[in-house]
């Protein structure tokens, strides 16, 4: 038994690509199997799915004409958190910092935070209080991903190596450093984000007749006027 643990201890990363491979390829999976008809799997995949997100079609990207299984803004955090560790996985890089980590996430809180601030004031979902885009969601998605798993992957590379900093000298925490070289990380991952954002709107655009992208970017917002497919998929358990 120790031997097993130790193999997954000293290829821990590599577990974590093969889960994030996984996580990212399977809401992908869904709206294709419900549209070649294997409900059970797609059921399965949307239902797992839904203990991590809210699943509101209109926040979230489609293939024929079924929402992938959750949303822009989570499609594209774990986007971003496969390409870091990859990015991690062949080439030496330093740990992010503290600061710098919670830079990255004050877009995604802001863009996120508003809405959730216009429910508590009592602004209803019709209500244009604010209500970001699947855009928006996409870039504060994948600024907050590639930060957080610049934040902790290379830590875990570092432990794996055995190469970490003492916890007494501090070496691997500081609060803040690490900003220039992660800044071009963090650009290089957000233009291949991009690039994957606007393929999938255009799939999306081909695959579909009837819930379409707004425009060619998909950057106009949306209001939940039309809950069908959300609550006819939740009539049919899926």
């Amino acid at each position: 038994m120790n031997k097993y643990f130790n193999w997954i201890n000293t290829n821990i990363l590599y577990v974590f690509l093969i889960f994030l491979l996984l996580l990212n390829l399977l809401p992908i999976l869904a709206p294709i199997l419900l549209h070649y008809e294997f409900n059970e799997g797609s059921r399965a995949i949307y239902q797992l799915y839904s203990f991590f997100c809210h699943q509101q079609h209109w926040k979230s990207l489609h293939l024929h004409d079924h929402q992938i299984a959750w949303c822009a803004r989570d499609m594209f955090i774990w986007g971003s958190m496969l390409l870091v560790l990859i990015i991690v996985l062949v080439r030496n890089t330093k740990p992010l910092g503290l600061l710098w980590l919670i830079i990255y996430s004050i877009p995604m809180l802001l863009d996120g935070g508003l809405q959730t601030l216009a429910v508590i004031l009592g602004y209803n979902d019709s209500s244009v209080f604010y209500v970001s885009s699947n855009l928006s969601r996409m870039i504060t998605g994948s600024i907050f991903g590639s930060g957080f798993g610049l934040y902790i992957f290379p830590r875990m590379k570092e432990i794996v190596q055995q190469e970490k900093v003492s916890s007494s000298s501090g070496g691997s925490f500081k609060i803040f450093k690490g900003g220039t070289h992660h800044l071009k990380i963090v650009l290089i991952i957000l233009l291949i984000m991009s690039l994957i954002y606007i393929t999938f709107i255009q799939l999306w655009q081909i695959t579909s007749n009837e819930y379409l992208p707004t425009n060619f970017l998909d950057s106009e917002t949306k209001l939940p006027e039309d809950n069908r497919d959300w609550f006819l998929r939740r009539q049919r358990g899926i």
